[in-house]
């Protein structure tokens, strides 16, 4: 889809909002280079958090059609705060907003972000179809139709019905509804309502609409809209500049945004002294406000403080931690998007939500998905940890570590940050760097192991 502007005219704009969090960015890399793929004589803006934009940096089109070097998906970056957990798009952001663009809602299923963007007085709005939004009603609907092809029988769908499930309990048809409102399905949908997860064993509803990844959901949008979007399209091309490069080291990321994704401290002490006497380097990472919680983690396992990095490191470092990790371990979190997106095996606890929505491909082998099926929907927002996740025990863990593959090849070289980044408009002010990470004891990280 080519919009070659008249000799002298600016490029026509491509407007895309995905304010949300790290593990929603990355689920949108592959509908991200699709539309630079349809739209490369557009300049492409994303709105989306700024503390986001270095990975942003890293969507770069298809690998798999050797694009030139320093090309990207994204041009600019419009900085927007992230409108996760309940939060809803106000109308009123349309401000920050360029207007008169191409505008796709790659956010949620609407009304509040379709508002949002056509306050902008778009040329025209890719989006899903909402009852209360008549502009978006040439969009498909947010769930599939119940007698839609599952997303089971797919290359990149989860565990088939009737084949056991990772964590070792059968599955079986899951019915997936949410009801329509801001924002999408991961968080709190409209009006502060938990979004309904799927239905788990027994209790799923026969003729429910058929289980649907975030990746393919977002492809589906834009395949709708004309635009070809391939959700095998993930990986970044992460460069792994850390001291861990070459240890064969085990990353342990044991925070979550919430109670009901967060394993027990105690759990994780187990796991670690699982790895250590494998002969395994192991760290922990996490937020600064995580970093108690590692710190007591760690001490409990016997770590050295030094084998701490939580808090130590942005989010640029932690996606060079990840990408030179042996292994990484976590809940249902940002970072377990990461090692999808730089091949790093995982290992990633489920409870509340399903894999089958948020999971690494099912195809790859080395991600390993861990979840126990129980009766009744999960809340990702509780105050707790939720049960299916609670019947995830320390051995299983340790063994799904043990049984990983190696980190298969990379589908393509990695690469540093392009000096050419994407513009940021509107920049907040930039916050204190990071304190420097001390060099780690041979109990943690070998002394000169870095720059390795």
């Amino acid at each position: 889809m080519s919009d070659d502007p008249a000799p002298g005219r600016p490029r026509p704009r491509l407007l895309v909002l995905r304010a949300l969090g790290l593990g929603d960015l990355l689920c949108a890399v592959p509908a991200l280079r699709a539309l630079a793929a349809a739209f490369p004589d557009r300049r492409r803006l994303l709105a989306a958090p700024a503390q986001l934009a270095s990975l942003i940096a890293l969507i770069g089109p298809d690998p798999a059609r050797r694009p030139a070097a320093g090309e990207r998906a994204i041009d600019e970056l419009v900085p927007l705060p992230p409108w996760v957990g309940g939060r809803r798009p106000p109308t009123a952001a349309a401000a920050r907003l360029p207007h008169g663009a191409l505008a796709v809602n790659l956010h949620g299923s609407g009304p509040e972000s379709h508002r949002l963007l056509l306050a902008t007085k778009p040329e025209r709005l890719l989006a899903f179809a909402h009852p209360d939004v008549p502009e978006c009603a040439d969009g498909p609907p947010w769930d599939l139709p119940p007698d839609a092809p599952d997303a089971h029988d797919a290359p990149d769908a989860p565990d088939a019905p009737g084949k056991p499930a990772a964590g070792g309990a059968p599955a079986t048809a899951s019915a997936r509804g949410v009801p329509p409102g801001e924002p999408e399905p991961r968080h709190a949908a409209a009006g502060g309502a938990p979004p309904r997860e799927p239905a788990r064993g027994p209790a799923a509803a026969a003729g429910a609409a058929p289980v649907e990844h975030e990746r393919e959901r977002w492809c589906r949008l834009l395949r709708a809209h004309g635009i070809d979007a391939d959700p095998a399209a993930l990986e970044l091309p992460v460069r792994p500049a850390h001291a861990l490069a070459g240890l064969d080291a085990t990353v342990v990321h044991p925070g979550a945004a919430s109670e009901a994704r967060r394993w027990p401290a105690e759990r994780w002490v187990e796991v670690i002294r699982a790895e250590r006497a494998r002969g395994r380097v192991v760290v922990l990472t996490g937020s600064a406000s995580e970093q108690p919680l590692a710190e007591r983690i760690a001490a409990a396992a016997g770590l050295p403080p030094t084998a701490v990095l939580a808090g130590h490191v942005d989010l640029t470092g932690l996606a060079a931690l990840v990408a030179a990790a042996g292994r990484l371990v976590c809940g249902d979190t940002g970072v377990a998007h990461l090692a999808t997106a730089t091949r790093t095996p995982s290992v990633v606890l489920f409870g509340p939500v399903s894999p089958e929505r948020w999971g690494p491909p099912a195809d790859r082998p080395w991600h390993r998905a861990l979840w126990q099926r129980t009766e009744g929907a999960g809340d990702p927002h509780a105050d707790r940890p939720d049960p299916a996740l609670l019947a995830i025990e320390p051995a299983a863990v340790a063994a799904a570590l043990a049984d990983l593959p190696l980190r298969p090849a990379a589908a393509f070289p990695s690469v540093r940050p392009p000096a050419n980044q994407p513009r940021v408009t509107a920049r907040p002010r930039a916050a204190a760097p990071p304190p420097p990470v001390p060099p780690p004891t041979a109990t943690g990280l070998r002394p000169g192991a870095a720059g390795r």
